[in-house]
């Protein structure tokens, strides 16, 4: 939604990943993830509060090339962001595992759910001002007053505008036993290539009835699960509420 504003270009694609994956390539690179040149450049990449514990690497580099960035750091149910990208990687296929294995035995799938613990590397080098937390609620209650919200935050101003609501782009499923067969049957590239290119060249109309027939919605978080989970987060939400004055949603007490 940001990239509708005149004043805003996200990076191409969205997720660059340039301060954590692709920094040897450079910042010549880097810019030409840019192709428009307009006043605020936006990069969205996850990865960037993904950090184990400690590691610096990321907050360092950006304070290198731009000590004045701005951030927007969007706020999730811990255990919902965790749960969903365990499911991520069930769908891709690279995992098997049970949820609660995967969780205690990998530890990609809890780093980035906490905050507090991803924020406090960043506030080694930018000043709490710099950010602006936005509970993922607000985005999916009013996408539109949350776009506005981040682009005045960025210093879009000057310029009478409105943005669409475009719809959510990362819902949750999986694949069905035939959407499974086919991403064994191609290989995760062939699948994603082959997906892309059927959006492209079938009608619209008929995206929605293509993507039921090989696809089930995600299973939700259980309740066990639920308390499960938000006991590893609980008392980093507590520190991250004291900093910002946020407490994530379904995180009940330290």
């Amino acid at each position: 939604m940001l990239d509708q504003h005149p004043q805003i270009a996200v990076a191409r694609q969205k997720e660059p990943d340039f301060f954590h994956v692709n920094w040897d390539r450079g910042i010549e690179w880097y810019r030409t993830c840019f192709r428009e040149p307009r006043d605020i450049l936006v990069d969205a990449s996850p990865s960037y509060t993904m950090a184990p514990p400690d590691d610096e690497t990321v907050p360092a580099r950006i304070f290198a090339l731009q000590p004045l960035a701005r951030f927007i750091y969007l706020v999730r149910d811990p255990a919902e962001r965790c749960h969903s990208a365990y499911w991520h990687e069930v769908r891709s296929g690279r995992e098997r595992r049970s949820l609660r294995d995967a969780v205690t035995q990998q530890a990609y799938y809890v780093h980035a759910s906490y905050y507090y613990r991803q924020l406090t590397g960043f506030l080694r080098y930018f000043p709490l001002e710099r950010f602006l937390f936005v509970p993922f609620d607000d985005l999916t209650a009013d996408p539109v007053a949350t776009a506005a919200r981040s682009a005045r935050f960025l210093g879009a101003t000057g310029v009478e505008f409105q943005f669409r609501d475009i719809g959510a782009k990362n819902q949750g499923f999986q694949y069905n036993r035939f959407g499974r067969f086919a991403q064994d049957r191609f290989g995760e590239g062939g699948f994603r290539f082959a997906s892309r290119l059927a959006s492209r060249l079938l009608p619209r109309r008929l995206h929605s009835p293509l993507k039921r027939a090989i696809t089930r919605d995600m299973p939700a978080l259980s309740d066990d699960d639920r308390t499960w989970l938000g006991g590893r987060f609980s008392a980093d939400a507590f520190r991250f509420e004291q900093v910002t004055g946020l407490r994530p949603t379904g995180v009940q007490g330290a």
